[in-house]
């Protein structure tokens, strides 16, 4: 199985963001590629909800996460800004199992 990966896409937009799909670098609960990009995940959910007054929407499972935090604050821009270095840094490691994309601006419409 290593070498040969899936990918995990993450696409970050100005107020959310959403991680799907598995690495596929080493076998499932050995994979450090995943467990990487999830711990990063549930850190930064955890230092919104610690760190920040911002309502924080998210929604965990297996390949796949999706957190919503709204209109984010210089506070909430710095751990958003955090959060992509750290995935950046993964997928500079591991190019062929993870993808990073930045939407800068929103082009789904609010309800």
């Amino acid at each position: 199985m290593k070498g040969r990966c899936e990918v995990i896409l993450i696409i970050i937009y100005p107020d959310r963001f959403t991680v799907t799909g598995h690495a596929g670098h080493d076998p499932p609960a050995h994979d450090i590629v995943c467990a990487g990009v999830s711990t990063l995940v549930q850190t930064f959910v955890a230092s919104m909800e610690a760190l920040t007054d911002a309502k924080v929407n998210s929604n965990l499972s297996s390949g796949r996460a999706t957190v919503k935090y709204g209109n984010p604050s210089e506070r909430v821009k710095l751990l958003a800004d955090s959060f992509l270095i750290g995935m950046r840094g993964i997928a500079g490691a591991y190019p062929g199992c993870v993808q990073v994309a930045e939407v800068l601006v929103d082009i789904v419409p609010k309800p």
